[in-house]
């Protein structure tokens, strides 16, 4: 398990740096400068572009392959570029300081939907085809369809009707309190969930459905045990293994849904961030925002790689019996290389011949051929006249004659017609 782990963590690097790559060129070839380096009008071409020089920009400045290579070597010295704005290195400093709220949000949001799917779920899974099922399945339907911040306008209209807060309270402000707080959080949690809530409804009611048709569900029936212990021993343990891969993604996709809560219930995140840098041209804070969100992209994934065993311990015994890609190809290059070698030796000292060719004919028109012992006769003077062979030196060297995929060993016959094996 930990070879296979340490397979994992280095794909994970090696997605994320082919990530920052095509990124990073991609975002070079927007037409826009950082703020506060476009051309003022009271300066010369040539101060301008000295200018430009200092964050290697412009004619005087660093190519894009160098200044790439730089800032894929400052990651791992904890240098992620300049922040252009202020012209310091200070872009982890301003990003995680937007960064708690949001994931507590989403976190608790990612909880609520898992919690709602799996209750849906398995209502629709149990009174599959009733009114129950087609109800539950259409409103999934319509919440997977309706984008988040449609969800948003509706709950600021609710909230306006109920008396809850719109506007996110968080430490530092006038009126904060910790129950305030808690229900100005309500309103993002719920417009985040709804969609994910849905999906996962869907989800989980499918998988039971397919689970419930099993032989071993109805053997557990049969011996008597409870609806509730075949749910939670069998069902559940079996529907386990797909959610878990389906939760990481759904993670990310409420990350990446924070720009709807920032906008609508004034919570302090990175997405607003995000968009200032790709409009000003910060180039290393949107980079740093790749990184960030690509590493608990696989952070995750890897985590829920962990649960697997737990949840169903022949995973680990698949695993150790399974060949991975780079096992197979390293295989084939194995076979590859020694078939190579092999043949390279059979060119030494193998006549190699067609069975379309007339030397072929000749042979087997003579009764050459011995097909038990894979054996054929062949002497010095047939092979001269055939130009099978170009002098006496070369024919001293061979041992077999390859035709096409079969081979025969060499039985030396000289002229007057006694034998000798080869």
């Amino acid at each position: 398990m930990i070879k296979y782990f340490l397979k994992r963590v280095i794909f994970a690097f090696i997605s994320l740096f082919i990530i920052v790559t095509v990124v990073y060129f991609l975002t070079s070839l927007l037409p826009y400068l950082p703020q506060g380096f476009n051309k003022n009008i009271h300066e010369t071409d040539q101060e301008y572009y000295q200018r430009l020089a200092q964050i290697g920009l412009g004619p005087y400045g660093k190519s894009v392959v160098q200044r790439w290579w730089e800032y894929i070597s400052g990651i791992f010295h904890g240098d992620f570029g300049m922040y252009f704005a202020n012209q310091t290195n200070n872009i982890p400093e301003l990003f995680f300081n937007r960064v708690p709220f949001t994931f507590l949000i989403s976190f608790i949001a990612l909880i609520i939907s898992i919690i709602l799917g799996l209750v849906f779920g398995t209502i629709c899974a149990f009174y599959r085809g009733s009114w129950i099922d087609i109800l539950l399945n259409v409103l999934s339907t319509i919440f997977i369809s309706i984008p988040s911040f449609i969800f948003a306008l509706m709950l600021i209209k609710i909230g306006g009707a109920t008396g809850i807060p719109i506007i996110f309270i968080q430490p530092g402000n006038n009126d904060y309190t910790l129950e305030g707080m808690l229900k100005s959080m309500i309103l993002p949690v719920l417009s985040l969930s709804f969609g994910v809530a849905a999906f996962l409804t869907y989800f989980i009611r499918n998988e039971l459905v397919e689970v419930m048709n099993q032989d071993y569900i109805k053997t557990a029936k049969s011996k008597g045990q409870s609806t509730f212990k075949i749910l939670i021993k069998h069902m559940y343990r079996n529907v386990g293994i797909p959610l878990v891969s389906a939760i990481a993604p759904q993670f990310i996709g409420i990350l990446s849904g924070s720009l709807i809560i920032e906008r609508f219930f004034g919570v302090t995140g990175p997405a607003n961030l995000l968009v200032s840098g790709l409009l000003n041209g910060e180039i290393n804070l949107v980079l740093f925002n790749i990184v960030f969100f690509g590493l608990i992209y696989f952070i995750l994934d890897i985590l829920m790689d962990c649960c697997y065993p737990l949840i169903d311990p022949r995973v680990v015994l698949v695993e150790k019996n399974n060949f991975s890609y780079l096992n197979r190809t390293i295989n084939w290059l194995g076979r590859w290389n020694w078939v190579n070698n092999w043949r390279k030796i059979l060119n030494k000292n193998s006549i190699w011949i067609d069975n379309n060719s007339q030397f072929f004919n000749y042979l087997k028109n003579n009764n050459r051929f011995d097909f038990k012992k894979k054996a054929v006769t062949l002497n010095l003077q047939e092979l001269l006249n055939m130009k099978v062979i170009k002098d006496a030196n070369d024919f001293d060297n061979k041992r077999f004659l390859v035709i096409q995929s079969s081979w025969y060993k060499i039985v030396i016959n000289d002229l007057e017609g006694g034998k000798t094996n080869g």
